[in-house]
């Protein structure tokens, strides 16, 4: 599973404010059965809500985590647990050449789509999804233009100093919820596939490298102490508590279920989730020494000033920055 564009945490949850209705019939998302009226305000745009719906699901993709985090039944908007395949943690993966173009394109039509629609026509709370959608459009079309030359292996994302995804493997599994017996074997299978995705970081720096923005040895060591750190512990790993506590509380299985699942996270955490932070410790190692020259994006001269620019009109939400 790959990570989005600049993630959808904000537009989906807090500026859209959607959650999974309560419906329990079977469906395909070619054929939605999911009705939104009781959620949707009286005078409201039926068109528009189901575009805020579709673009919400579309947008989710196959990520697994972003589905546990922002429904309670991901079905209710289509999520097929068929197609999507099996629940692996985020991994890095070369853009195909043309990619970026049609990563552009794609976001270009929702937002044609948009700005089609007679805001006239829509309530004050709409208006607040539209207007929040028209911002977000923006921005992301303005990095994803491939004319305006931004380079995401610019950024830090994977591997840096504050401990990078694999960091981030704590934090969502402290989120994780067990909605259903599905969730608790696809949390299994995040902790599994730590050794197959925690390696590609390595290709990450390969490529950053190759692309004249190597990653510094202060930052390679902090996500170095990070994992050392992380891995320094008598008896289990804190993940296991958490982990068997959610199990010990779900009211949907046997007491002999939910003790076989956290015999499960206490070995899968002892056989894929450890050897794999410290394989991947290990292996960052060898990438010291390719970069002497601190400061990350300063280091890159006039490319990195742009991108930083970008970075901090869009974190602080301003039109335009004197720089």
């Amino acid at each position: 599973m790959k990570r989005k564009l600049s993630m959808i945490i904000l537009l989906t949850a807090n500026l859209l404010g959607i959650v999974g209705c309560e419906k329990e019939e079977k469906f395909s998302y070619e054929e939605p059965p999911y009705n939104y009226t009781p959620y949707v305000e009286e005078g409201a745009d039926p068109e528009f809500e189901e575009y805020l719906n579709d673009f919400f699901a579309d947008y989710l993709g196959d990520d697994y985590l972003s589905w546990n985090i922002f429904t309670i039944k991901a079905e209710n908007f289509g999520f097929n647990r068929e197609e999507a395949g099996e629940a692996t943690w985020y991994y890095y993966e070369r853009e195909e050449e043309g990619q970026k173009e049609k990563d552009y394109e794609e976001l270009q039509g929702y937002y044609d789509i948009l700005t089609a629609f007679d805001t006239s026509k829509l309530t004050a709370n709409q208006m607040i999804s539209y207007e929040a959608l028209d911002e977000f459009f923006r921005r992301e079309l303005e990095y994803a233009n491939p004319e305006n030359g931004y380079d995401s292996l610019m950024r830090l994302n994977y591997v840096d100093q504050f401990g990078g995804y694999a960091a981030d493997f704590g934090t969502y599994m402290e989120a994780y919820e067990f909605w259903d017996e599905n969730c608790i074997n696809d949390a299994l299978s995040y902790i599994k596939s730590l050794k197959t995705s925690f390696p590609t970081y390595l290709t990450y720096c390969d490529d950053k490298a190759e692309a004249g923005y190597p990653i510094s040895d202060f930052t390679l060591d902090e996500q170095i102490n990070y994992i050392n750190d992380a891995m320094d512990f008598e008896g289990d790993y804190y993940l296991v508590d958490i982990l068997c506590n959610k199990v010990d509380n779900v009211v949907f299985l046997s007491p002999k279920k939910k003790e076989s699942y956290k015999n499960k996270f206490k070995q899968y955490v002892a056989d894929y989730l450890v050897p794999a932070y410290k394989e991947l410790a290990a292996g960052l190692e060898d990438y010291k020494g390719r970069c002497t020259t601190e400061g990350y994006l300063a280091a890159y001269g006039e490319d990195g000033k742009k991108m930083y620019e970008f970075l901090l009109r869009n974190r602080l939400g301003y039109e335009e920055l004197d720089m």
